[in-house]
């Protein structure tokens, strides 16, 4: 293609993905992080998003693309509230107006499922009510704002891509939930704690394709949002066998689980539509892709 993209988060859960994937479809790749990414041949402009965003962004050169999928998850001790709303508020809405102001093609900004109204409708679309309560959700639905806020009044196509539950295929990108967790007890030998009769499911996708369906946002016309999730579940149930199939620890069910009846039926019919969107791996594959490659011993980190 021959565009130049400017990727945020480059370094994260999704980010070596994303990189790899977008250098792989001929964009000439434009990574902002504190950390160099894990990949040759991609312009690495280092920064601190919360930082003075208008030096940040003065910095950088004119891009075709931005994908925004940087965010701040938890506040540094002492910091309050603050670094959330740097990173998560203000860096994004100065990040977004710049792109305006450059004249960029398309701006790609990755969201997620916690910012939804619970209960859960019986199948999750585009559609379904908002209601954010963590600080953490509240931050990433103001940032879903001011890019359509933007993207009306500059014109650029503004493609706003609510991920699900991400599994990268490398212990070291783990966020810390609940499979991090239980994969770390597994491996010490220690019994897998469920609450509840664990039936409460959740829809994992792969990082892979959450960076494929980035891609079909800019080889696309797309303007919108869209779901990105692997159109499958597993039960927390079936996640603590997998786990403890891979490592012989004993699985324990106890007390009760206030979301037992939560059920992540998410729909990605708009997102196979749009984006050209067809994940490779179901939920269950993708976490058991994560196991294999952890038990092979292709991890930096222990337990």
């Amino acid at each position: 293609m021959g565009s130049r993209v400017l990727l945020t988060g480059g370094t994260g859960l999704v980010g070596p993905d994303l990189v790899t994937r977008l250098a792989g479809d001929g964009h000439e790749v434009v990574c902002l992080s504190r950390r160099p990414p894990p990949a040759a041949g991609v312009t690495w402009v280092e920064a601190d998003l919360a930082a003075d965003p208008g030096r940040v962004l003065a910095a950088l050169p004119a891009v075709d693309f931005v994908v925004h999928a940087a965010a701040a998850r938890e506040e540094p001790p002492g910091e309050e509230l603050t670094y959330l709303r740097r990173v998560n508020v203000e860096f994004t809405e100065a990040l977004f107006g710049w792109a305006a102001a450059g004249r960029v093609r398309a701006v790609v900004y990755v969201s997620g499922f916690n910012i939804l109204r619970r209960p859960l409708q019986p199948v999750i679309t585009e559609d379904h009510p908002l209601a954010p309560v963590t600080p953490y959700a509240v931050t990433k639905h103001r940032g879903e704002l001011a890019l359509a806020g933007h993207a009306a009044r500059a014109g650029f196509r503004g493609v706003c891509l609510r991920v699900s539950s991400p599994i990268p295929f490398a212990y070291d990108r783990l966020h810390q939930t609940v499979v991090k967790t239980w994969v770390d007890r597994a491996r010490a030998g220690r019994p897998l704690v469920v609450h509840g009769r664990g039936e409460r499911t959740q829809d994992f996708v792969a990082t892979e394709d959450v960076a494929a369906a980035v891609v079909g946002s800019l080889r696309s016309e797309a303007r919108g949002t869209y779901n990105v999730a692997s159109g499958t579940t597993l039960s927390m149930r079936e996640l603590a066998e997998l786990v403890a199939a891979r490592w012989p620890v004993p699985v324990r069910f106890e007390g009760a689980d206030r979301l037992e009846g939560e059920r992540w039926n998410i729909s990605i019919g708009r997102a196979r539509a749009d984006l050209g969107y067809r994940p490779a791996y179901t939920a269950r594959a993708a976490v058991e892709r994560l196991l294999a490659g952890i038990a092979a011993g292709s991890v930096s980190s222990t337990p």
